[in-house]
């Protein structure tokens, strides 16, 4: 089963950690491995260091609901796992997009996966890297878990500790069709740099659970990098919270392009959706999102 083939084609279907991919019309066999309550698995992917935003993918057994963990990157903290819909009965592929801060610069990636809860256990059968070199989506590194793959899993440093499961799964995923949404980088608003303003954790229903609050003065500011492949416009897809009112942001891409951004009131810790048209030049860009008008909190920004 081609991991990276079957993402080329595959319809995707959007959840809160990445995206879900169904896998070919057949029954599949793999190996895998999983891990219970104080369990984690380590290992370290290849990146290109020059490349741009890049993306961790894991093929899972979705029959077992509820799977929830944490990632870290180098030992920093880059995002989690998070359940996928009830009701999936199969093999399914998850993405995470991993901070660019924690990315930009970097030849390798050593990753932790630390259980917080599932129905029974976190399962992983094979993982992908795909990160954005020279306009598209390349794959840079894969690892096929399981006892089949024991030289893969050295190759990469593999550990697990508390493991639940070792060996074979025959699932069946639904037939392929045409079509796929076109993809989006999310770029969390607590990575960026923030100025006169706070990062707030235990935001209920937030990407991540953070954002950027305190966003209240005139100087008040989060300055975020976002990557494109290449020169041109791009649509920004930007989260965000208003309770007391209509609020705006100036925004300015570049430290040139500048704009104001309104951000409609739904209440605080509803979290709403806003998109601006942006003028970005190949390679990384600075985007500036300053207090104008009122009072919004950031959740995080996509950029498709």
């Amino acid at each position: 089963m081609a991991l990276i083939a079957a993402l080329a084609t595959a319809v995707t279907v959007a959840v809160a950690a990445g995206a879900v991919v169904w896998l070919g019309p057949d029954t599949v066999t793999d190996d895998g491995r999983a891990f219970g309550p104080g369990g984690s698995s380590r290992f370290t992917i290849r990146i290109d260091p020059a490349g741009g935003p890049v993306r961790l993918i894991r093929r899972l057994d979705a029959r077992v609901s509820r799977q929830r963990a944490t990632i870290t990157l180098n030992g920093a903290p880059a995002g989690r796992w998070e359940p996928l819909p009830d009701g999936l009965g199969g093999w399914a592929e998850q993405h995470v997009d991993l901070p660019p801060s924690l990315t930009a610069g970097q030849g390798t990636l050593a990753v932790v996966n630390t259980f917080v809860s599932s129905e029974w256990d976190f399962n992983e059968f094979a993982y992908a890297v795909e990160q954005q070199i020279d306009g598209a989506w390349t794959t840079t590194d894969t690892l096929d878990v399981g006892p089949g793959h024991t030289g893969g899993e050295a190759a990469h440093g593999y550990r697990v500790a508390g493991e639940t499961f070792r060996g074979t799964r025959t699932l069946d995923a639904p037939p392929e069709r045409d079509g796929r949404t076109a993809p989006r980088v999310r770029y969390e608003a607590e990575a960026g740099q923030i100025s006169r303003a706070r990062a707030r954790p235990g935001a209920a229903g937030a990407s991540q659970g953070t954002v950027v609050a305190g966003l209240d003065h005139e100087d008040s500011r989060v300055d975020l990098r976002v990557y494109a492949p290449r020169t041109g416009r791009y649509t920004a897809f930007v989260t965000y919270a208003a309770g007391y009112g209509d609020a705006q942001h100036t925004v300015t891409v570049n430290g040139s392009t500048r704009f104001t951004l309104d951000y409609p009131h739904h209440g605080w810790d509803v979290w709403r959706q806003v998109t601006a048209s942006l003028p970005l030049t190949r390679g990384w860009n600075t985007l500036r999102f300053q207090h104008h008008n009122r009072w919004a909190e950031l959740d995080h920004v996509e950029i498709a």
